[in-house]
């Protein structure tokens, strides 16, 4: 899409070639032109940003997002009755797959994104940081976390994480093994057609495995040890 940039702002260049500040953890975060706020908007309630969110679409505003992570963007104008349906997509397709709202980081980087009026102009814009997954965090997530002991099940998750070990945004898509499941079986995974950052597993029997969640890039474990009933 040819960016067309409004008379009235002519600073838009200037600002697509400038470098922002991390963002502060709120739920939007104000355009670089003033005129109006991007929503991050989770697609999985394991999301870091929205951890802690009643509903996915009140996530704070991430620092960065994962690699491969995916996610929502949507824009809010300041005059919302001028500017009724404002559309969002990226400067450049080299860096996110888009599918109307939600997008899914394929490079690393500091890309922009663009706010759209009906008629194409330019109404204001932002950047978002991408980041490579450093490693990948994965702990029992349980309720009320009971004892490894044959017989019960529980729930493991996975975290994708960043060079400084800082938790990364984005719906992150995730294969899960274990190295023995005649110990501990691997029995679900929350989402219908693809791995997700959260599995089920049932303990078998008393004995040691590791299980395993892996990325295209890296990968993580953690060690559970069975007591036998």
């Amino acid at each position: 899409m040819a960016i067309r940039i409004h008379p009235h702002w002519p600073f838009v260049a200037l600002a697509l070639g400038a470098c922002s500040a991390a963002p502060a953890p709120t739920e939007t975060k104000a355009g670089t032109l003033g005129n109006g706020s991007f929503s991050y908007d989770c697609l999985d309630a394991h999301d870091p940003s929205c951890a802690n969110a009643s509903t996915l679409d009140q996530g704070t505003f991430p620092s960065a997002i994962a690699f491969g992570g995916r996610f929502g963007l949507t824009y809010t104008a300041a005059q919302p009755t001028t500017y009724p349906n404002v559309s969002v997509q990226p400067v450049s397709s080299a860096f996110f797959a888009s599918d109307d709202n939600t997008f899914g980081a394929i490079r690393v980087g500091t890309p922009w994104f663009v706010a759209f009026t009906q008629e194409g102009m330019v109404l204001d814009l932002t950047s978002v940081t991408v980041a490579p997954i450093a490693s990948v965090q994965v702990t029992d997530t349980t309720p009320a976390p009971a004892p490894d002991v044959a017989g019960t099940t529980h729930t493991f998750g996975a975290t994708a994480q960043g060079a400084l070990g800082q938790p990364l945004a984005g719906e992150v898509l995730y294969t899960w093994s274990s190295s023995d499941p005649s110990i501990a079986a691997i029995q679900s995974t929350n989402g219908s057609t693809s791995p997700s950052s959260t599995v089920s597993v049932l303990l078998e029997q008393g004995g040691t495995a590791t299980l395993t969640a892996s990325t295209s890039t890296t990968q993580g474990s953690i060690t559970v040890d069975v007591e036998a009933p």
